[in-house]
């Protein structure tokens, strides 16, 4: 039985065709999982578990399909300006919801071990996220 995988940013070890096994999920209830799912290296390099995204993204994609039918349909200016914000909103919701699990996890993990140099590459790494974020 392969170890489960914690929120943190460790990656755990493939799962052989067919076998079943017991994870947690994010919620802490354990659900079964079954084979034919790809090493973990090749679905996340490394880092959270972002599932629970996919709801809200998906929903962003069809605000953005509205948004060109909208646009398609020539429909007035300001409502097709307020769905845009709308999506711009729910994009930025995503993001900070990504950057809290990063901080929580990653970066936690990384500030609560020995070593200085990965809580310097966390901080480098923090501060130019947030660069680039205002811009």
């Amino acid at each position: 039985m392969n170890p489960v995988r914690d929120r943190g940013c460790s990656r755990a070890s493939p799962q052989r065709d067919g076998e079943v096994t017991m994870a947690k999920s994010a919620f802490n209830r354990k659900v079964k999982t079954r084979g034919n799912i790809t090493p973990v290296s090749n679905r996340v390099k490394k880092g959270m578990d972002h599932q629970d995204k996919l709801v809200s993204l998906r929903r962003i994609e069809g605000q953005v399909r509205g948004i060109q039918k909208m646009i398609d349909d020539r429909r007035y200016c300001v409502d097709i300006l307020y769905a845009v914000g709308a999506a711009i909103g729910a994009l930025r919701n995503v993001e900070s919801k990504i950057l809290k699990d990063h901080l929580n996890a990653c970066v936690k993990t990384a500030f609560t071990g020995k070593f200085v140099a990965e809580k310097e590459r966390k901080i480098q790494e923090i501060a130019g996220l947030l660069e680039s974020m205002r811009k």
